[in-house]
């Protein structure tokens, strides 16, 4: 049993004892705050797409500015409680739908409804927003 078992050849390996399948660990089903997140995202998307064809560096900067919103986003970190960087996760439109998804992912409760509501609604209507801008802006950057 030192061998991992990819490295065993397949005489070996019928001389092993037959190991015991283990039943796939059981997960929650997605939650559908995820749903508002993935809306957001799309939204932002819809809003990128036309005026990063029209200019190369908005692909450039994308990348960047990605990377420096992952780490105001509090992902892989406690949201701070002290009062500068407090104001930097609050004003972060991301938290409410990523701290609601994980809350309600591990603990089952919600603990910022007014803010999930209020960033859930603001991205609808920025989906719509941005399907009206898509529609409108990719007929004319076809044309150039």
């Amino acid at each position: 049993r030192l061998w991992p078992r990819a490295c065993v050849t397949r005489r070996a390996r019928r001389l092993m004892p037959p190991t015991r399948a283990t039943a796939p660990a059981r997960s929650r089903p997605s939650s559908p705050t995820s749903t508002h997140l993935i809306c957001f995202g799309f939204s932002l998307g819809l809003f990128l797409v036309p005026i990063g064809s029209l200019y190369t560096d908005v692909t450039s900067a994308l990348p960047f500015l990605t990377r420096f919103w992952f780490f105001l986003t509090p992902v892989i970190y406690t949201p701070p409680s002290t009062w500068p960087y407090s104001l930097i996760v609050d004003l972060n439109p991301v938290t409410p739908l990523l701290l609601t998804t994980l809350e309600l992912s591990t603990e089952g409760t919600v603990h910022n409804v007014v803010g999930f509501t209020v960033v859930s609604i603001l991205s609808c209507v920025l989906l719509m927003t941005g399907w009206v801008f898509y529609r409108i802006s990719i007929p004319m950057l076809v044309e150039r």
